[in-house]
């Protein structure tokens, strides 16, 4: 394989862009991710995406059984909660976590098309400040815990706090195990 090609698709996964690798009788090329992997001509593409990343915001059991069970699917995993426990639970297992210090404080992070957002509050005050920032931010998905009434009560609570209707429309919930 040619060294610097698969140099440069690595380097393009690491900034977590899409990168792609185009293998022929004439060795293997880079190439730009413009297509699915699959026969171009004589050069079979391979594509690949950047690492699925979840964000996990929340609080208590749930919020832990969540982060550990997409670590161990091997998603990037970051965790934010305003619980000093669950943080150092699970920083203790390896799963990167930090404090969430005040309800409207935002975590610091980067976000782009393979990321997921996952609210797992029981109180939606968290939620208030939280979920129209991360509803800004490049995701593909974002959904929140609790119940098809909790979730009617979510819209209406984000909708009075000025959140647009077509953004509400991609929070999804019920989520959880």
């Amino acid at each position: 394989p040619d060294r610097p090609a698969v140099a440069h698709s690595i380097a393009l996964l690491d900034e977590r862009r899409p990168a792609a690798l185009a293998l022929s009788a004439a060795g293997v090329r880079a190439r730009e991710a413009d297509r699915p992997t699959g026969w171009q001509g004589d050069d079979f593409i391979v594509a690949y995406t950047p690492q699925l990343r979840i964000i996990a915001i929340g609080q208590g059991e749930e919020l832990t059984a969540t982060a550990q069970l997409a670590h161990a699917f091997g998603a990037e995993t970051l965790v934010f909660s305003p619980y000093e426990r669950d943080v150092r639970a699970l920083n203790a297992r390896g799963i990167a976590a930090d404090i969430l210090a005040f309800r409207t404080a935002r975590p610091e992070l980067r976000s782009d098309p393979w990321t997921a957002f996952v609210f797992l509050f029981h109180d939606r005050d968290w939620e208030e400040a939280l979920i129209p920032w991360a509803l800004d931010l490049p995701k593909f998905y974002i959904g929140a815990l609790g119940s098809k009434h909790s979730h009617a009560a979510r819209q209406a609570m984000l909708k009075t706090a000025g959140v647009p209707s077509d953004h509400l429309q991609s929070l999804r919930s019920p989520v959880g195990l």
